[in-house]
């Protein structure tokens, strides 16, 4: 229950300081990870503003994938950074330690950009 809640409250963390939706499957990746993590991205509400991360520990698969306004702010660099602190996690045995490390860094990565305020001469 703990690790879930720490999953929980990494997603919403993710989500607050993105302004990005997060989502997570864990479990067993129907076919191919990759085109499976695309259909279940495809399915969500606002695809084009959200981050899915798939984790299937018994084939040790690892896919993220962002939509097209969330791939601006989350680069390939970022989720690649992101994959290699999950993964070394989840060889030392801590899948949900992994996941939540690896959500908090792709959230801090893609901060919502600084609102710049015009000057206006009245």
């Amino acid at each position: 229950p703990g690790q879930i809640e720490g999953l929980k409250h990494a997603i919403r963390d993710a989500e607050e300081s993105s302004g990005l939706t997060f989502s997570l499957f864990l479990g067993a990746a129907e076919g191919d990870p990759r085109e499976h993590a695309r259909a279940l991205h495809a399915q969500l509400t606002e695809p084009d503003d959200s981050v899915l991360i798939l984790c299937d520990p018994v084939s040790r698969a690892l896919e993220i994938v962002t939509g097209q306004v969330a791939a601006r702010r989350v680069t390939d660099d970022q989720a690649n950074l992101a994959a290699v602190s999950m993964t070394g996690n989840f060889m030392a045995g801590n899948v949900l330690g992994g996941l939540e490390a690896g959500i908090r860094q792709l959230g801090s990565g893609a901060r919502k950009p600084p609102k710049l305020h015009a000057y206006t001469e009245d």
